[in-house]
């Protein structure tokens, strides 16, 4: 029973409906939710006077069939697949043009990089009668999203051209310093981001001048299967890592190279270029390895910190008849050489002048091996007999 009814009979109970305009107070206190008397009319057993209108039933629907044969209804159109967008080939990023042997400055033009300059390489474009198989190279590397080293954005590309002159043989250091000459002082700082320098068959001195208008990049020169010609001397003996077919081998083992890859097939080549980079990346664990003669315990090893010092050698003499620092810094280190029995290197040292390493044997090598390092910015400490 809805709530007004209940109030309707205590209402009426109490004899409260025959009091005058008690009806207009109860629609007052009572909101009008329903009416009050078709409420009144319901207690008092009286019919609704208001007719209700009853809606027919909807007839169903008869369905009408047809003797006509019915045609097939026709598929709709495809909708047409628009083509995907061709992806336009990337644009080498070239950041200089240079004539060997112009007279004009040399600018490198700023490109965004990876912040780490281990990360970026720049590599030398030789434009003058490329061979077959260093253009596969040169297409195969900026080609190469994949190595971090090559990604687009971390590439950029010098084209070397060398026009006819009649200079056709000229000093290497003089056209070292010429080179380092042409480069303005703000492409010098420029090479401050790349840490490789790549050389693909390198014919003159243009990859060392490159190098060393930077103390940061490392210099690595390719050679390829059918490369014809004769190379630089300066040029390979600089490089950090030399990468040269088996064939060639025989032709360079008498240079000063300091750390030297050999490959037997073409295919192997671009292997052997990023397994390099790899080997002469930054190492965040340097630690000192036996390098030469030095595999038993030397007394105090622990103490020598590995951040401090990059090379320990020790020495036959004594302090006190160790060679004296007079002359030239080629003759002390001569001296030094003479009286080295054992090297302890860096992890980094050890990579990067592994093929001089190997020779330590012979004097002059282990004098060239120690002027290389030390010119390279070694930290060195001695151990006397």
């Amino acid at each position: 029973m809805s709530f007004k009814s209940l109030s309707l009979q205590m209402w009426r109970k109490l004899g409260i409906a025959k009091i005058p305009g008690m009806r207009r107070l109860r629609k007052l206190l009572i909101p009008n939710t329903r009416s009050w008397d078709s409420v009144d009319r319901e207690l008092q057993g009286i019919p609704d006077p208001t007719p209700k209108t009853v809606t027919p039933p909807t007839p169903a629907l008869t369905k009408v069939t047809s003797t006509a044969p019915v045609k097939p209804t026709p598929p709709a159109p495809a909708k047409p697949v628009a083509p995907k967008p061709v992806q336009a080939p990337w644009e080498h990023r070239i950041i200089s043009e240079v004539d060997y042997w112009g007279k004009s400055y040399i600018h490198i033009k700023e490109v965004g990089l990876a912040k780490t300059a281990a990360h970026n390489s720049l590599l030398i474009e030789n434009k003058d009668k490329p061979t077959e198989q260093e253009k596969n190279l040169y297409k195969r590397i900026v080609s190469d999203n994949d190595f971090l080293t090559f990604r687009h954005k971390n590439i950029g590309i010098i084209e070397l051209s060398r026009t006819e002159t009649l200079l056709s043989s000229v000093n290497s250091t003089d056209e070292i310093g010429r080179l380092v000459e042409r480069y303005i002082a703000k492409s010098k700082r420029q090479l401050l981001n790349y840490g490789f320098i790549i050389s693909v068959n390198p014919k003159n001195t243009f990859p060392v001048a490159t190098q060393q208008s930077s103390f940061v990049p490392k210099l690595i020169c390719i050679f390829t299967p059918d490369f014809e010609g004769s190379v630089d001397q300066t040029c390979l003996e600089s490089a950090d890592r030399v990468i040269c077919p088996a064939v060639f081998e025989g032709e360079i083992e008498n240079l000063n190279i300091s750390s030297l890859a050999i490959y037997e097939k073409e295919e192997q080549l671009f292997d052997t270029l990023t397994s390099s980079i790899r080997d002469l990346l930054p190492k965040e664990y340097n630690a000192l390895l036996p390098a030469w003669n030095a595999f038993e315990r030397v007394e105090g090893i622990e103490n020598y910190a590995l951040t401090g010092r990059d090379l320990i050698l020790k020495l036959s003499c004594s302090e006190k008849n160790a060679p004296n620092v007079k002359g030239t810094f080629d003759d002390y280190i001569t001296q030094l050489s003479k009286v080295c029995n054992s090297v302890l290197a860096s992890e980094e040292i050890c990579q990067n002048y592994a093929n001089m390493i190997a020779q330590l044997d012979d004097q002059k090598i282990r004098k060239t091996f120690l002027l290389r390092v030390l010119n390279d910015g070694a930290r060195c400490e001695m151990i006397y007999g």
